[in-house]
């Protein structure tokens, strides 16, 4: 039996109904993964899907942020953000113990499952949890289509941290949560039926430590900055050294990058040029909405299929 609004004839008169879930209030957009939620949300609206946001919010927040939230969807449901104070701290200090990595433990909420239980029951075409985090907020099991989209490799992120840690305690600290967040993210990853991954001037990236799309340099490339980083600081991206960015792994290497664009203003325009054509042309917030809304419909597409 078909879900309706899946079909082909039915898609032209009736848009899918999308649930999308988050453990973050996007709002304001002020990092990484709040601006990529944001852009890919912003790309999809009055497209394909109805679009139904659901996350925490702050005291009054989707009032203050009305003009924003409209932009992203096209309709919004909350449930009141956890106060963060003195026994905020003496839960998350108590989370060390939880099953769960401390990131997640500390995102789980009752009003939220409630909150989401009611929309899961109203029917939606298809849910996307944003971030592995979010999945603590819904059923194990989940009766509509379904996309877990994963920002970050989290777990690769901690065993980094442990790596640089500063003392042996520290380390063992990020070592157990990093055991932790790679068995949470491999089970909240089995839970759905696709998984969507995203792997000033002289713009400089001294990164040690990462694991997600590394947001701020496809920013100051977008913005015409040239670009000097770690090879960290760009993994994932299709960047091509010494024509798109420089690369400096050592601080002496690193060092002479920036110098050698602080020398040569033909060096900092060629480099700019090139990066920002590579953004324009394959990594804007358009066609990174374009291609996960495409990614959401196969995925309906295939769950329409396997229920035929």
């Amino acid at each position: 039996m078909r879900r309706p609004g899946l079909s082909p004839k039915s898609s032209r008169m009736k848009r899918n109904n999308l649930l999308f879930v988050s453990a973050r209030f996007p709002f304001p957009a002020d990092c990484g993964g709040k601006i990529r939620t944001r852009d890919i949300l912003r790309g999809m609206k009055g497209g394909r899907f109805e679009i139904a946001l659901a996350s925490p919010q702050p005291p009054d927040g989707s009032r203050r942020f009305a003009e924003e939230l409209r932009r992203v969807c096209d309709r919004f449901v909350g449930w009141p953000e956890t106060a963060r104070g003195l026994l905020w701290t003496v839960a998350r200090c108590m989370s060390l113990l939880s099953q769960f990595p401390l990131a997640v433990a500390t995102d789980r909420s009752d009003a939220g499952r409630g909150v989401l239980a009611t929309e899961l029951a109203r029917g939606a075409d298809l849910v996307v949890a944003d971030f592995p985090h979010s999945t603590v907020l819904l059923p194990a099991r989940l009766s509509s289509p379904s996309v877990l989209f994963t920002h970050n490799v989290e777990a690769e992120i901690f065993r980094r941290h442990a790596a640089v840690a500063s003392s042996s305690f520290h380390r063992a600290v990020w070592e157990s949560q990093g055991r932790k967040m790679q068995r949470f993210e491999d089970d909240a990853a089995r839970r759905f039926g696709a998984v969507v991954t995203v792997s000033e001037r002289d713009y400089v990236i001294p990164l040690r430590v990462g694991g997600g799309t590394r947001i701020k340099a496809y920013e100051a490339m977008a913005a015409g900055c040239p670009v000097v980083s770690t090879t960290i600081g760009v993994e994932g991206l299709p960047v091509v050294p010494d024509r798109d960015c420089l690369i400096g792994d050592t601080a002496e290497a690193f060092g002479v990058a920036v110098l050698r664009l602080l020398d040569d203003a033909g060096a900092r325009r060629t480099l700019a040029r090139s990066a920002r054509h590579l953004v324009e042309h394959r990594f804007s917030a358009k066609a990174a909405a374009a291609v996960f809304e495409g990614a959401c419909l196969r995925a309906a597409a295939m769950a329409e299929r396997a229920a035929a």
